[in-house]
């Protein structure tokens, strides 16, 4: 989460490499235990705590001083899960695949519930009352939590997709080193190109419908980054939909290119 161990290299403990904190790293170790090993409570402390929400950019130390001193947020990438989500989500994927599978949970209760044996006929009708369904009433439909296990695994392979390809060797580090393998997935990759050809409700798609220039700024920059573009962002695009005839070819190469930035492959 801070994007350092308190011990570095992280499986390296022993005398010889102390802790940079040891009070802390007791006092964590002693809350951990009496709150009975509660990873969701110990994540969501560690969460709220100041150093945890610190900028990346240091005000007064020099920048490897407060790294040392968690006086400072570290850059460091999202991991491949994080990542594979976060595309999905800002290309529009997500999006399609949670509506297509909320359609598939339903038609799939559906058919369930027809092929259930009816009830012996009763009275004059032939009909037992109680197969009548009441006046208003609905049938009760997947809970989200069905939706999200569902949606889950629709979209398993594409997780795997990306752990494939940005997972780190040798287990659990706290550096970052880019590799050409993974510069040719997200710019030549078939799985990034399909997400991002325009279709009737995807980012991409929203974008071409727009004609106002800053209006596909703004969507374009709060679809991705989560916050709006600066005034010269704004320009930029402004700038690029004017020299680009094809308005298809300028929103997916702007769409590549901020999936393809540092602020978004980054926690900063």
């Amino acid at each position: 989460m801070m994007g350092r161990g308190l011990v570095e290299p992280l499986d390296l403990a022993h005398a010889a490499n102390p802790p940079s904190h040891p009070g802390l790293l007791d006092l964590l170790g002693d809350q951990l235990h009496a709150h009975d090993y509660d990873m969701r409570w110990f994540l969501g402390e560690l969460a709220r705590t100041r150093v945890y929400q610190r900028s990346s950019r240091p005000r007064q130390q020099p920048v490897n001083t407060a790294r040392r001193h968690f006086a400072v947020g570290l850059l460091k990438p999202l991991t491949p899960e994080q990542y594979a989500w976060a595309t999905m989500e800002a290309t529009g994927f997500l999006q399609d695949a949670r509506t297509s599978t909320l359609a598939k949970l339903k038609s799939d209760a559906k058919k369930k519930a027809g092929k259930k044996e009816p009830k012996k006929a009763s009275g004059a009708s032939g009909k037992d009352p109680s197969d009548t369904p009441k006046k208003g009433s609905v049938r009760p439909g997947p809970t989200p939590g069905e939706v999200e296990a569902a949606l889950s695994k629709a979209v398993d392979g594409h997780v795997k997709t990306f752990v494939t390809h940005f997972a780190v060797d040798g287990g659990q580090k706290t550096s970052f080193s880019a590799t050409a393998p993974q510069a040719l997935f997200l710019v030549n990759g078939p799985l990034l190109r399909k997400w991002l050809k325009p279709t009737k409700t995807n980012l991409t798609g929203r974008l071409a419908k727009l004609d106002d220039a800053a209006a596909i700024a703004e969507e374009l920059y709060m679809s991705i980054l989560n916050r709006p573009p600066t005034d010269s962002e704004q320009t930029e695009v402004a700038d690029y939909l004017q020299k680009v005839t094809n308005r298809n070819d300028a929103v997916t190469e702007f769409t590549w290119a901020l999936l393809l930035s540092a602020e978004f492959r980054f926690n900063h």
